[in-house]
């Protein structure tokens, strides 16, 4: 399973519960501006679309209005009153009928065109507006002439006419009006084409509303009306019809061949193309939209959902996004026409999508600010946590060291630190009667102490004070205990820091050995080094004893390497971690002969051998000590290679070759030897045993049995 830290933990949470609100907020915020950023791209799309339609239709019912008024007058005969004897117009009442055409434009400047032609004779009037103002013309039968055309450019009752031109050639009744009315039978609207007329119109889109006039008799076709207006002025109108910032509008016809094609925009200019028919001539048409020149226009007709209007649909021009809006226009009286809208996504989105990134970084930059206070507030909080958990972790490896710690304001924090400390305090009381080393190993093995041992080969030491029963003498109970008691710890002190295990205090008397319960392969080495330490500093404790006018140890230390039975000896309720066998009477007992031989720290022969490349030794003698049969090689322990002087090492050769003849049993060479060593130091209390022994043996040679062996009944 895995694991996370408390502060990792905490700090998720808070930055989870912290990301989830912002995450809330902010996404509530995105969706609501889009929201509302989407429902404004749809009030503008209405509303330019409503304010075209307004426009657009009153074009339209303007020519609608006009063409019934027209027709009403010429029923009633207020235009011509042979109309109604006859039954027919003629030419006769084109005075009147231009009057009325040139007073209706006059008022209604969106009209182009207003006209009426006679389908027996071919004769036509119109009334056309152009640049520098309104021209009437009168295309009548004149005798034999045939048809003239008489121009005028005011409508005055002593008019004249400007100019009377001969047949062009036109003949309103091969227009495209002219048939729509004929085959419609009744008002109609013409597909918007491109007007014929002077040069100021010739290039002009416009559309006609086309009625036919039939006689109440005989239902013959005795007229045809028109009412045209200019689609020019519907695309500057469009120009300046904002939609957005850089959206426009345009206006679309399904003409009767089915086809589409744009016949307002805000550039007029893309509406017409010219081509060369068979004969040679130009001709000038409406594009069709799908070759416009106008990518939007072309992406928004071709994605509109079968052709319905009313909603908005989005597609793409390359990499930039439209909203797109088609409007019919709705009625039996009106064209076929699709008004357009083209908004660019961004003339909306872009502000809010800026808001929003805005908006985002800011959450960002406080979710960061967030983060680093929750962490500090988490670390805050989970330190305590942390030294709780570590002060715990060495509980459990018996490390119990007091520990700083800062005061908490959480309660139950504050009460585990001090129920901490008091454990440790505890188990520090504890670890004065067990060895540290031992409690570690059985709590690192999740082991329950229990009784059992086994056998080991370690490294034995023992040391005691030399004459304590008469130092103690000079002491009250107390001050001994204090002053014992500090020389112990010192002693044990440096012990331990040698990875020594200190088994016992047995009155003035420490025993420790390496080796166990932790493994060691340099036990000897350790111990012997433990023992030179303690030699130094038991010499600077009793510089301080001196001064301070208290007795002056000294110690006699004993250490042999063997195999000893080590564990937990005692009864199921009690019970020690010590070591019993051969081995550690043999330590206790070299540590009691250095009395006997005057020295400080005797090691073994099994000793030597672990450590002999490190250590300069003397080689005291060859004994057996009490309570043992088998005699072993024992050894001063003097120092380490290289830190004893060339004048030390050259006296421990000379006396050990003088004990080497001591075994060969050549007495006078071992004298001679002896007493050399003793003309460096006359002190020596060893020398002077083994000189003895030499005089004795010298005196009474012993037998063939003799092997050298001293035996050493002290204890």
């Amino acid at each position: 399973m895995v694991r996370v830290t408390f502060r990792f933990t905490l700090t998720t949470i808070f930055l989870g519960i912290l990301l989830a609100s912002v995450s809330s907020v902010a996404g509530v915020s995105f969706y609501f501006s889009r929201k509302n950023a989407e429902d404004l791209s749809e009030q503008i799309l209405d509303q330019t679309a409503e304010r075209i339609r307004l426009h657009t239709e009153g074009l339209i019912d303007t020519a609608i209005e006009q063409s019934k008024t027209l027709t009403i007058l010429l029923e009633t005969g207020f235009l011509d009153p042979a109309f109604i004897a006859n039954d027919a117009i003629t030419a006769a009442s084109f005075r009147k009928l231009g009057g009325h055409f040139w007073n209706a434009m006059t008022v209604h400047e969106s009209l182009a065109y207003l006209s009426l032609a006679i389908p027996k004779t071919g004769e036509y009037i119109f009334v056309e507006r152009r640049s520098d103002g309104l021209i009437v013309r009168e295309h009548q039968q004149v005798n034999e002439l045939g048809i003239q055309i008489f121009e005028y450019d005011s409508f005055t009752p002593d008019r004249t006419p400007l100019d009377i031109l001969p047949d062009d050639g036109y003949d309103p009744r091969e227009r495209p009006f002219y048939k729509t009315a004929t085959d419609a039978g009744t008002a109609a609207w013409t597909n918007a084409y491109v007007f014929v007329g002077t040069e100021d119109t010739s290039v002009t889109p416009g559309i006609t509303l086309t009625a036919p006039i039939f006689s109440s008799n005989s239902g013959e076709l005795i007229a045809v009306t028109t009412a045209d207006f200019q689609l020019r002025g519907l695309c500057k109108f469009l120009a300046q019809v904002p939609v957005g910032s850089s959206g426009f509008a345009f206006i679309m016809e399904t003409q009767t061949d089915g086809t589409q094609r744009v016949i307002a925009h805000p550039d007029c200019s893309l509406l017409i193309e010219t081509t060369q028919s068979t004969d040679g001539s130009t001709i000038q048409n409406l594009i069709p939209v799908e070759r416009i020149q106008d990518k939007a226009i072309v992406a928004l007709t071709q994605t509109k959902r079968g052709g319905q209007a009313a909603k908005t649909i989005e597609f793409k021009v390359g990499n930039e996004t439209y909203w797109g809006r088609l409007l019919e226009l709705e009625g039996e009286t009106k064209p076929p026409w699709v008004i357009g809208l083209v908004l660019p996504r961004a003339d909306v989105m872009a502000q809010v999508e800026y808001n929003n990134q805005i908006n985002l970084l800011l959450g960002l930059v406080s979710v960061i600010i967030s983060a680093f206070l929750v962490a500090s507030v988490s670390k805050s909080i989970s330190r305590p946590l942390q030294n709780l958990a570590k002060a715990t972790e060495e509980i459990g490896q018996f490390q119990l060291r007091s520990l700083q710690w800062k005061p908490s304001i959480i309660m139950e924090i504050e009460r585990l630190t001090q129920t901490i400390e008091e454990t440790k305090l505890s188990l520090r009381s504890f670890q004065k009667y067990v060895p540290a080393d031992l409690v570690r190993d059985l709590i690192l093995n999740g082991e329950e102490a229990k009784l059992g041992g086994r056998t080991k080969t370690l490294t034995v030491y023992f040391s005691d004070i030399a004459n304590f029963t008469a130092l103690s003498e000079q002491m009250t109970p107390k001050e001994l205990v204090d002053h014992v008691g500090h020389y112990l710890g010192k002693m044990s002190e440096t012990i331990l820091e040698n990875q020594g295990t200190v088994d016992k205090y047995i009155g003035d008397a420490v025993m420790a050995f390496w080796g166990a319960p932790v493994e060691n392969e340099r036990h000897a080495k350790l111990a012997c080094q433990a023992a030179l330490k303690n030699q130094a500093v038991l010499q600077s404790l009793r510089e301080d004893w001196r001064l301070q006018k208290l007795p002056i140890f000294h110690d006699r230390i004993g250490i042999h390497t063997g195999e000893v039975i080590v564990g937990n000896i005692g009864s199921a309720q009690r019970m020690n971690y010590t070591i019993l066998g051969d081995s550690v009477n043999v330590a206790q007992r070299l540590e009691s002969l250095n009395k006997y031989y005057g020295t400080r720290i005797l090691i073994s022969q099994s000793t030597l051998d672990e450590v002999r490349d490190d250590v300069v030794v003397r080689h005291i003698d060859y004994i057996a000590v009490k309570g043992r049969q088998g005699a072993i090689h024992v050894y001063e322990l003097i120092g380490w290679q290289g830190d004893v002087d060339l004048k030390q090492v050259a006296a421990a050769t000379l006396y050990s070759e003088a004990l080497a003849d001591y075994h060969q049993r050549r007495w006078d060479d071992a004298l001679v030897k002896y007493e050399a060593y003793l003309r460096d130091a006359p002190a020596d209390k060893a020398a002077k045993v083994l000189i003895e022994r030499c005089q004795y043996y010298k005196a009474n040679p012993p037998d063939s049995s003799w092997t050298g062996i001293y035996r050493a009944n002290m204890k």
